[in-house]
Formats: C-alpha cells, sequence, structure tokens
C-alpha cells in the first residue's frame, strides 16, 4: 500500500476547477470537514482496502494528473 492520506477540509471556498475533486474526496472519506468525522471514518474502514478503491477510481487518476507530479 503507498501511503494513505485524510485530512481536515478548513475551507468551504473554493474554485470552480477544483470543486469536483474536492466533492469526490469528501464522498470518499478522504477530506473531512471536522476531526470527529475523519475519526469515524477511520475507525470502521479498512484502511488498505479504502485506499486501494480511492486511488483506482478514475477521478482519482485525473486529480492526480491535473494537480500533482507522478513520482
Amino acid at each position: 500500500m503507498k501511503y494513505a492520506t485524510a485530512g481536515i477540509l478548513n475551507s468551504d471556498e473554493y474554485t470552480d476547477i477544483i470543486k469536483p475533486y474536492y466533492n469526490f474526496f469528501l464522498e470518499r472519506g478522504v477530506l473531512h470537514y471536522n476531526l470527529e468525522s475523519l475519526l469515524k471514518h477511520l475507525n470502521r474502514i479498512s484502511i488498505e482496502d479504502w485506499w486501494e478503491t480511492v486511488t483506482h477510481h478514475e477521478k482519482f487518476h485525473d486529480y492526480r494528473n491535473s494537480f500533482t507530479r507522478a513520482v
């Protein structure tokens, strides 16, 4: 497994170009609005299975290709 990532979204203001990706990450449990939500999510999932599902999704690949360098 590569490094799983999850975080707390501290702003709900973002540009239209990133909005579909924020929605994807919120729906998939990568982003959360508060610590309680993040902890609940982490305690009810298999992190390996969850992260594999996230990283194999087409939207994740679109995000990575648009905003990050492939390492």
